[in-house]
């Protein structure tokens, strides 16, 4: 599994897309241990992972929102999310 490298994305002024695995990102929120825990959580049958691709997102109309300057898209990119509930009838 994986989530947009935020900077990356950035510095290309969200031409390219770029993606870090989600090993990294915990690990930039302070979450090392994650793997360690989720490896625990199997072994004493509280937990079951089901990884089932590395993205929930549509590159390409994120990026096409990220060009045109759509304002909610971007206000949520600065808060490192590919999505923000605009109001009770819209979603990106």
């Amino acid at each position: 599994m994986a989530n947009p490298d935020f900077q990356k994305i950035k510095e290309s002024d969200f031409i390219d897309y770029f993606w870090e695995p989600l090993k990294v990102t915990l690990s930039r929120y302070g979450f090392d241990d994650a793997n360690d825990l989720i490896k625990e959580g199997e072994a004493k049958g509280v937990l079951i992972p089901e990884f089932h691709g590395r993205e929930h997102l549509n590159v390409g109309l994120w990026l096409e929102l990220l060009k045109s300057g759509n304002s909610a898209v971007l206000a949520a990119f600065d808060l490192e999310c590919w999505s923000i509930k605009k109001d009770n009838k819209m979603r990106v």
